[in-house]
């Protein structure tokens, strides 16, 4: 039997009397939106940075695409029959496969130039990774709702601006600023809906908040980029979008609990009153009085050091973080294994990238059933076994390989989310959530660097050193307690009961700090 703190049952108590009705569906709805909404925000640069077939101005010859596909620096970049980078303008030649301007057209960031695409997705990497370490902190001491509706504020703000840019150094600062909120917005996004749902609806409605991020990246191919086809129009869309739903965000309640976990319990009951009010329940006297008199055991909600002393949850803590290094890392090499597997539109691109998500979130549903641990394990040794085996084949086989091996890494990105989820305390959730996902950043920061060292020594060897990487966090991942069908841990005393359950022939109480 699944251990039950008292917060448990104060929480039960108030959703079974709010009931369950329109109240949660709607503010499930705007949340979905949100996890869409990062979704196109991050894969933004895709048709931002988009590259535009062109050549110098001084040039007499006349070009046509496969021209410029097959002519570069000689034509392209340097001025006639002269070693010396082109003196004069770069005429740029729209495809009806892509877009029709593009920072890249726009600021000519080509030949001697060209470096400018490359900062612009380091600067956006480096803004998440310190925003995710810093903002995740604050989700746990602020809120969960504060911190997205600001979140949700400069992403609109932001991209507005930049879609007005007179030049690079404007777009790269304003974009830095963007990407510190980039990922906060969906990390608290994904635990508003771990914690304000109940049990039983945790696992479809934190699946389906995952595949919204795929759908906002097949959103922004088409319809968006294919109709609209200009960079500083497609910021501007999307700006628009992001200000349409902040006003509904502050209809939106606050995690339950986290209120109740940090000692807010008026304004606790006040939501579960205005959920009630919209489902036609109502919240008892005795209830409410339970709730309010009730006081959080344990120390300081601020503290963090009772959990950092811990041996067990700091080992626990490591492991989350190499699966989620991991994930990375396997999808990565399977993007190192696809090389130009296929050639398609970019908007096609980014419409089939987002809607093969939906295969993996179909197999992670029904393995994350079957219980949180064995859905990593599966999957992470599917796509270690795929990113092993696609390196031995070619053609229309390692296509197959590929996109099955997709299947099983966005499947293991939805499980290694949910599981973190539920592993890691309420008081603590959003900080330790946020450490794994800033440093699981430099999987794909380290990738390319490990496929360098295949193809100086053995082109396999990038792929079995990724598939060796996901065999180890299958093995790791046995060392994690089991999550299905228990109560979230709410605070330090919580982490303990449950580990103190997983030994149930020791009678004794166990200090484990």
């Amino acid at each position: 039997m699944a251990y039950e703190s008292d917060e448990d049952s104060i929480l039960q108590k108030c959703v079974t009397e709010a009931r369950q009705g329109i109240f949660q569906v709607l503010a499930t709805i705007l949340i979905f939106l949100c996890s869409a909404i990062t979704g196109m925000m991050v894969t933004a640069d895709s048709l931002t940075t988009a590259d535009i077939p062109f050549y110098c101005s001084n040039s007499n010859d006349s070009f046509d695409a496969l021209q410029l596909s097959q002519k570069y620096d000689e034509y392209l970049c340097f001025t006639p029959n002269t070693t010396q980078w082109c003196d004069g303008t770069y005429v740029f030649v729209p495809q009806d496969t892509g877009m029709h301007s593009t920072l890249i057209s726009t600021f000519e960031l080509v030949c001697e130039r060209r470096f400018y695409k490359s900062l612009i997705r380091s600067v956006k990497m480096v803004g998440m990774v310190l925003g995710i370490a810093t903002l995740g902190r604050a989700s746990d001491k602020f809120g969960r709702k504060p911190i997205l509706i600001f979140s949700l504020c400069v992403l609109a703000t932001c991209t507005f601006i930049n879609s007005f840019a007179p030049n690079m150094y404007v777009f790269i600062v304003v974009k830095f600023i963007l990407s510190l909120f980039l990922i906060t917005c969906y990390l608290s996004s994904f635990i508003i809906i771990a914690e304000f749902t109940q049990k039983k609806h945790r696992l479809i409605l934190c699946i389906w908040l995952e595949s919204l991020f795929g759908i906002g990246t097949l959103l922004l191919g088409y319809p968006i980029g294919y109709f609209i086809r200009d960079w500083r129009n497609v910021l501007r869309i999307t700006s628009l979008i992001v200000f349409l739903i902040i006003p509904p965000f502050f209809w939106v309640p606050e995690s339950t609990t986290w209120l109740i976990a940090n000692g807010y319990n008026e304004r606790a009951l006040k939501e579960f009153k205005r959920i009630a009010s919209w489902n036609g329940g109502s919240i008892s006297q005795e209830t409410e009085r339970e709730l309010l008199e009730f006081k959080q055991k344990g120390e300081s909600n601020s503290d963090i050091s009772r959990f950092l002393k811990n041996r067990i949850f700091m080992t626990f803590i490591a492991i989350q973080i190499y699966l989620w290094v991991t994930v990375n890392l396997n999808f990565y090499g399977l993007t190192f294994a696809a090389g130009d597997s296929t050639q398609m539109s970019l908007f096609a691109n980014l419409a089939v990238s987002g809607f093969m998500e939906t295969p993996g979130v179909i197999l992670c549903f029904f393995l994350l059933y079957i219980g949180r641990r064995q859905a990593m394990i599966v999957t992470l040794i599917g796509a270690a076994c795929v990113c092993m085996l696609s390196s031995f084949f070619s053609g229309t086989w390692n296509l197959i390989l590929i996109q099955i091996g997709k299947m099983f890494s966005s499947g293991s990105f939805i499980g290694v989310y949910v599981y973190s989820s539920e592993l890691n305390p309420t008081l603590v959730r959003s900080t330790f959530m946020g450490l794994c996902s800033c440093l699981a950043r430099f999987g794909g920061v380290i990738a390319p660097f490990i496929g360098q060292i295949g193809e100086a020594y053995w082109p396999p060897l990038t792929l079995v050193i990724f598939s060796l990487v996901g065999f180890l966090g299958a093995l790791l991942t046995m060392f994690l307690p089991e999550t299905l069908g228990k109560n979230l841990p709410n605070n330090y005393e919580d982490f303990v009961l449950s580990i103190q359950e997983r030994k149930p022939i020791e009678k004794k109480k166990v200090n484990y700090s």
